[in-house]
């Protein structure tokens, strides 16, 4: 008979700053004249724009996959253009596999659910720029928009197109979830903190070889969620904000030892 353990849930909860301007696409709807060719995503009910989980974690998962040099050797998508990502086949890779154990498999050897939760990031007022600072000066609310040009290589006739983005100096909330079940998965939660630091050293969204979607991590806070909290709404007091003053992806990676340690004292 199987039996499911969960120890705990470990929340990681911080601020995303956009240090260039972000671009993450939404449905733009019927083509207005002089309308926006790539407009950003929104909330429909206040119309701030925000980075849907699923944008976060397949960054985290794609870049975990090729700093781990992980065979692609799932196509999930074939039309109109092919996506592939790793899977593993049998139930001894998946044992050792840090992509498939933090963010799940569908294979049907092996079946198992994703250990990370990626909620969505919500616009916050952030240092440089309150929300109603950039809803009253931007090009249009809550962004701005940047001009790019596509060049003909024989003729030099110019096409503009305008790109929108959230301006640099915005601030986002970050709030994830890891289940932790067991003594390796303290060793696979510092893989979602590889994946971070990975994205901070890539893009987030589009157009990001020509400059969007530079991001940094901050604020973090790691807490623990494990029986007691669940049964009184309480943390204990060793238990919240474990990585103390150690609040950027970087600092928390120089002291990995001393976290580890406390996590692994509930296994």
């Amino acid at each position: 008979m199987s039996k499911v353990d969960l120890k705990a849930k470990i929340q990681i909860c911080g601020r995303i700053k956009v240090v260039t301007g972000l671009t993450i696409g939404g449905t733009g709807g019927a083509l207005e004249i002089g309308g926006v060719d790539k407009p950003i995503i929104r909330n429909p009910l206040n119309n701030e724009p925000y980075i849907p989980g699923s944008s976060l974690k397949g960054k985290f998962r794609s870049l975990l996959e090729k700093f781990l040099g992980k065979e692609l050797n799932n196509i999930i998508i074939s039309k109109p253009n092919l996506i592939r990502i790793h899977t593993c086949k049998t139930k001894e890779e998946y044992d050792k596999c840090p992509i498939c154990i933090v963010f799940g498999s569908a294979e049907r050897e092996i079946n198992k659910p994703s250990r990370l939760i990626v909620r969505d990031s919500f616009l916050n007022d952030g240092i440089e720029y309150s929300k109603k600072e950039l809803e009253e000066k931007g090009d249009l609310p809550f962004s701005e928009l940047k001009i790019e040009t596509v060049i003909d290589r024989i003729t030099a006739q110019a096409m503009p197109r305008e790109l929108e983005r959230v301006p640099a100096g915005a601030e986002f909330n970050l709030d994830l979830i890891f289940d932790l079940y067991n003594e390796k998965d303290v060793e696979f939660l510092f893989d979602v903190f590889k994946s971070m630091k990975l994205l901070e050293d890539d893009y987030l969204g589009g157009s990001g070889t020509r400059g969007s979607g530079q991001i940094k991590f901050k604020d973090i806070n790691i807490s623990i969620k494990e029986e007691d909290y669940y049964s009184s709404g309480e943390y204990k007091a060793e238990y919240k904000n474990i990585n103390k003053d150690a609040k950027t992806v970087e600092e928390i990676l120089q002291k990995i030892e001393d976290i580890k340690n406390q996590l692994n004292q509930l296994i």
